[in-house]
Parts: C-alpha cells; structure tokens; sequence
C-alpha cells in the first residue's frame, strides 16, 4: 500500500480508484509537522487504503484523534471510525479501558474495532512509540 500510495502522492493523475481523494493532500492537512508524521502516514496506510480524515480534539493524554471515512476500491465510502494515535502506554491503556467501558454499556459505548496497531522505531523506547488504536 504504502509504495502505491507514494506513486499517486507524487503524481495525483495516476489515482486508480473512483473517489477522486489525494490522499498525500489529506495527511498533510492533518498531520502538518507533526513529529510523528511518518509513523502516523504508515500506521494509516496500513489501516486504509482511500481515506479523509479530519483532524480532532486531542485526546486528555495529548493524543491526536481524528475522524476517518474510508473508501472502498468502487468509490463507495466505507464505515468511518474514529483513530486515536498516541504512545504505547496510552494507547494500551486507552484499548484495556474502551474494552472494559463497552462491555459494561454495550449499547452506548464506543466499540473497538480490531486490536491496536504498533509502529516500532529504534530511535524510541518501546514505551514512547506512537501507537493507534480504532474506534
């Protein structure tokens, strides 16, 4: 995905799918200079393929959140979801919690989907490394 996605961020007229969407244009607009731009692109495009997301309100422990639509191959959208992106720590603790919170309230609490995704770097300690969880 991510050489696919380098090819169309570098030239916008190769797009192969229906819904117009570039997605180098959306992760700039939401990322910027963050720090952790690259790993959070990565984590993203491991996650979707076609998106747009709006970036958020930080979440209480710093982490950004932002709100995804993805998109299918045939251009229709897909089921948009929520993405907190954040250290390990956080995110474990934010994953344990959700889990716990929505089997206690099922009917009103926020599903995780899927497992928390885990960047690695080697510049960073393992408890420092950008982590996503899905919503």
């Amino acid at each position: 995905k991510l050489a696919a996605w380098e090819v169309t961020a570098l030239n916008p007229a190769l797009k192969s799918d229906q819904t117009g969407v570039n997605v180098a244009e959306v992760v700039d607009k939401v990322f910027g200079n963050h720090p952790y731009r690259e790993v959070y692109e990565n984590l993203l495009l491991q996650m979707f393929e076609t998106f747009v997301a709006k970036k958020l309100c930080g979440g209480f422990s710093g982490s950004m959140v932002i709100r995804v639509q993805p998109f299918e191959k045939d251009g229709r959208p897909g089921e948009p979801c929520i993405v907190k992106l954040d250290r390990a720590d956080a995110i474990k603790e934010e994953h344990v919690n959700s889990i716990q919170v929505f089997e206690a309230l099922p009917d009103r609490a926020a599903r995780i989907i899927g497992d928390a995704a885990y960047a690695n770097s080697e510049k960073e300690t393992c408890r420092d490394t950008p982590h996503v969880v899905t919503w």
